[in-house]
């Protein structure tokens, strides 16, 4: 009787101890799955703000698959740890907040980008936009808020610019005008001026310009002529070169002083129709 009153206060003890380590294992269990839990609702939470959740689900994902892991070692009897299963739901608690943020800033910046672009032309940062809104949509959201604050910075940049410009601009526009508007008449009658001026020496000025022509074609046609000289001299004199380039080039030369005779004898005509023009102007008058 005394032997079975011990084996049973035994057999108590060892349920106690064994129920109490269960208990202990089976608290931090529940943790992990309240962790878990926690980690599904941050995610409904971004799937309402239209957040891209691929991130956080691949973090939920491996806490469930790290939580049916530990479980198993502990409904064998053999030492749990949740710490990792803790840690990794979690993850997502801190991608939603990170995702949270990271919109806010981002619908601020296009909202500003939009007002901004408004009144200026911001073509120039269409890249640096578009890998603002990129950055978002690929979830590097701690990316987009440090592009978000670069994103002002050029913003500002070009507004300052683009507005000194408008400014400089407007200033010249208006300094112009005031120059135009207080000295009209000076400036119309130095117009008249150089209208009457132009209209009397235009065909001095003409004839001038057909003798620049003409000695500008003679100072060519002399150089050409002393080349072709100079190449007759390679070849009949030192032999320098062979027939055979002695011909074409001499081909060339000649082709070139056809052009300059034809180019000539057009600008003597024109000379002579001035100088004709010229001279009835100037019977009419005597």
């Amino acid at each position: 009787m005394k032997k079975q009153i011990e084996f049973i206060i035994l057999a108590a003890l060892a349920v106690f101890i064994i129920t109490s380590l269960v208990s202990a294992e089976t608290n931090e269990s529940i943790n992990a799955k309240k962790a878990i839990e926690t980690a599904k609702q941050d995610i409904k939470e971004m799937q309402a703000r239209d957040i891209p959740i691929s991130r956080a689900n691949e973090s939920l994902k491996n806490a469930i698959q790290l939580y049916a892991a530990q479980y198993a070692f502990e409904i064998t009897g053999r030492k749990a740890d949740y710490a990792l299963v803790i840690n990794t739901a979690n993850k997502v608690s801190e991608i939603k907040q990170s995702s949270f943020n990271a919109q806010d800033e981002l619908k601020i910046f296009i909202q500003s980008y939009q007002e901004t672009q408004e009144t200026n032309n911001l073509s120039e940062m269409d890249e640096d936009y578009n890998n603002i809104i990129k950055s978002f949509q690929e979830e590097r959201f701690e990316d987009t808020t440090k592009l978000v604050t670069e994103g002002y910075k050029t913003l500002s940049a070009i507004q300052s610019k683009q507005t000194a410009v408008r400014i400089f601009y407007s200033t010249t526009t208006n300094k112009i005008s005031a120059f135009f508007k207080n000295n009209w008449p000076a400036i119309v009658i130095t117009l008249i001026i150089i209208a009457l001026l132009a209209i009397i020496f235009r065909r001095p000025i003409k004839v001038f310009i057909i003798k620049k022509r003409i000695n500008g074609i003679n100072l060519r046609k002399g150089a050409l002529l002393g080349l072709i000289k100079k190449l007759q001299m390679q070849y009949f004199n030192s032999k320098k070169i062979s027939e055979t380039e002695y011909t074409v080039k001499l081909t060339r030369f000649k082709e070139l002083i056809r052009d300059f005779d034809r180019q000539m004898s057009i600008a003597r005509e024109d000379l002579m129709k001035a100088s004709r023009s010229k001279s009835k102007s100037s019977s009419k008058k005597l």
